[in-house]
């Protein structure tokens, strides 16, 4: 809940609106903070029905501007409310049946005083449901820490997933070396009654084979760790603002493309790596 200094001159002022009709709204002229507090400071000194009602009626006012808002001064302005309907002296005065003190006209009061009890009783109920819903809202350091907690599992999974990808690359490695190894010996069995030149240009066409293939599967481990770090990394900061709506929403959205254009580049370039790391072994033979 936001709180603001009563004396500021701008703690509730309310922008002006450009009309062609009178603006009869005490919530839409100017001056409206220092009218409240010239009217709060009144019903200290004298308490009226006529102060009471004037200062409910900005308080209604406010309310409702700040309400249509989602600013959270208006749950101070239903406080202020909620206070001055149940001081002694202000049910007092409600409760008169004295009108000498007041003047009103006899045929009016009556009304204005059932609207008046009416709308105490309407403010009084959502003055509840606001306090109601405020206990069964999360405040934003439980948010944070929610956010945070689910980000941590995300990154766990996400991590326990790539080393799966690296413990099945690594298996792939050794079956690789060992199915190179046979081929080496298989080789080298039909061979190794040979030794011309022809013999010679086959061994250095098998030993760039196997250099590739060792090459490429190097690359392909070095590719994958680097996009999952920016997954990884991108993931963990979009779990915290994912699912709040609003400006958030288009927050990760933007981070969401950013993260898949920074994998787009990435890959390119390890798509560079990898024809000039061929060609580079190709030029050794």
């Amino acid at each position: 809940m936001c709180f603001k200094n009563p004396l500021s001159k701008n703690a509730y002022k309310l922008p002006s609106q450009d009309s062609d009709e009178e603006c009869t709204s005490p919530a839409r002229k100017p001056f409206f903070a220092m009218k409240m507090i010239e009217l709060e400071m009144e019903l200290e000194q004298n308490c009226t029905q006529d102060i009471v009602h004037k200062l409910t009626e900005l308080y209604s006012q406010a309310i409702e501007f700040f309400d249509d808002k989602d600013d959270p001064k208006c749950y101070d302005i239903q406080q202020r409310l909620h206070n001055l309907l149940k001081r002694p002296e202000v049910l007092r005065v409600l409760n008169s049946t004295d009108l000498s003190t007041e003047s009103i006209e006899p045929t009016s009061f009556e009304q204005r005083r059932e609207d008046f009890e009416n709308r105490r009783k309407a403010m009084a109920n959502d003055f509840k449901d606001l306090e109601r819903k405020s206990k069964n809202r999360l405040s934003v350091s439980e948010i944070f820490v929610t956010n945070v907690e689910e980000a941590e599992v995300m990154s766990t999974k996400i991590c326990e997933s790539f080393s799966k990808q690296e413990e099945n690359l690594e298996n792939r490695l050794k079956e690789r070396k060992k199915s190179m190894l046979e081929r080496s010996q298989n080789f080298f069995d039909n061979f190794r009654l040979q030794k011309s030149d022809m013999s010679g240009g086959f061994d250095k066409e098998f030993m760039m084979q196997n250099e590739i293939e060792e090459f490429l599967e190097n690359h392909f481990a070095k590719q994958t760790t680097a996009v999952a770090e920016v997954n990884v990394r991108y993931e963990t900061e979009i779990k915290q603002f994912d699912g709040q709506g609003g400006v958030f929403a288009m927050v990760v959205e933007q981070m969401r493309k950013t993260k898949e254009n920074e994998v787009h580049v990435m890959k390119n370039q390890y798509e560079k790596l990898r024809k000039e790391g061929i060609q580079s072994i190709k030029n050794k033979y």
